[in-house]
């Protein structure tokens, strides 16, 4: 999450758990509520790989509809967008393992940029969230009747 008002970076790993997950998502129902921001919430549209294992996979579409159903239970509204709409403003290497490095790379040069003293540490992991909501952020997205 990227607040502007305060010119900084909150990043966090994805949560394990639905409790989790829900925990978050109702944090942010009320610091909506209270008006401090309105948020524009991006899901990245993605499923699994066929190269992932069963289980990787059932895990995989759990999480994705478990962030869903919460943002719509909460009544938060949030837009999915695919990895390739996105990426594409990146100009990004097409094999994963250097796609993903890049996508870190340019994700620590942007919390750097805005942080005087980063504290936020980038990972393979997070560094996808960081990039979309820089790309949300400079105007990727401004197609507000798609929100659900």
């Amino acid at each position: 999450m990227y607040r502007e008002d305060i010119n900084a970076w909150r990043v966090m790993n994805c949560p394990k758990t639905i409790p989790e997950i829900s925990d978050i998502v109702m944090i942010m129902r009320e610091v909506i509520k209270d008006g401090y921001f309105e948020p524009i919430i991006a899901i990245e549209r993605v499923w699994a790989q066929p190269n992932n294992a069963v289980r990787s996979a059932f895990k995989f579409g759990t999480n994705y509809g478990a962030w869903i159903a919460a943002l719509s239970f909460a009544g938060i509204p949030y837009i999915e967008v695919l990895p390739a709409k996105w990426q594409k403003e990146y100009k990004l290497p097409k094999d994963k393992p250097s796609r993903k490095r890049q996508l870190r790379d340019n994700a620590s040069k942007i919390v750097k940029q805005t942080e005087e003293e980063s504290k936020t540490r980038i990972t393979l992991k997070n560094a996808d969230a960081i990039m979309i909501c820089t790309w949300l952020k400079n105007g990727g997205y401004n197609d507000e009747s798609s929100r659900k």
